[in-house]
């Protein structure tokens, strides 16, 4: 993984968020982040599932020698970079009991030139100002994914990351947020409740996102699922690698 690629720029703006989110939320009933080795562990308290992100592309015996010995303590989701070459790293993995889990696309937008859409009457788009604005827009973003009390609060915590919110008349619809690290701006949690799907809010909502980051990052980059890339594509976004995922234990039953 070449760190100064657009892909490699991609994983470490979420690498680097990461940790920035576990110093910040410290104590958090959200998640624990710590950093191992190459790797970095995101767990909740008292469960036995962590997520595991390999910071540093390493040979995959080695990086994996770090990693089993707390792994096969509970239930691990691996997430691996862009790799100048996955055969080995698969190879180790299945040796060792894990199973894939399919792979996400990393994609990335330079930025420079982008124009703020011009928005129907009714509707606003901006970073949130307040702290009931910014409870709104998270609200949008637990309905749409399905998450517990607490955690959308957990990925964008005020100071550290700027939540964005679309509004139609003056009612929160679709929200994103803007993860500034590795000194690109990571676009995440982008969320549109369903009733106002299909309507190009979210189009809307990033153009205006990338037209105001373009004074201060010279990238944008994000991970989605394949179904999605047409959509990013129009906006500017090329994929620039795939992000694989991995899990241990072998489910039994599951034939690969």
């Amino acid at each position: 993984m070449d760190h100064g690629s657009w892909g490699g720029l991609a994983w470490q703006n979420e690498c680097r968020g990461w940790l920035e989110l576990g110093r910040h939320n410290f104590g958090s009933a959200a998640f624990r982040v710590e950093r191992t080795g190459s790797w970095l562990c995101a767990g909740q308290p008292g469960s036995l599932d962590h997520q595991w992100l390999l910071c540093e592309e390493k040979p995959a015996r080695a990086a994996l020698a770090e990693l089993l010995p707390l792994a096969r303590l509970g239930r691990a989701t691996l997430r691996l970079p862009p790799l100048s070459d996955p055969a080995p790293w698969r190879e180790a993995l299945r040796a060792e009991g894990f199973r894939p889990l399919g792979s996400d696309v990393l994609m990335a937008c330079l930025l420079g030139g982008q124009k703020a859409p011009e928005l129907p009457p009714g509707l606003r788009i901006g970073p949130t100002s307040s702290a009931l604005e910014r409870q709104e827009a998270l609200e949008v973003v637990r309905l749409v994914f399905g998450d517990p009390p607490g955690l959308p609060e957990f990925f964008s915590p005020p100071g550290l990351v700027e939540q964005y919110a679309l509004r139609v008349h003056g009612r929160a619809v679709a929200a994103a947020a803007i993860w500034p690290f590795a000194e690109v701006a990571g676009i995440f949690s982008v969320a549109t409740l369903p009733k106002w799907r299909n309507q190009g809010l979210a189009h809307l909502l990033l153009g205006t996102m990338l037209a105001e980051a373009q004074a201060r990052f010279p990238l944008a980059v994000l991970r989605t699922y394949d179904d999605l890339v047409p959509m990013y594509g129009r906006l500017g976004f090329k994929s620039v690698g795939r992000s694989e995922r991995w899990s241990y234990p072998q489910d039994p039953y599951h034939t690969p």
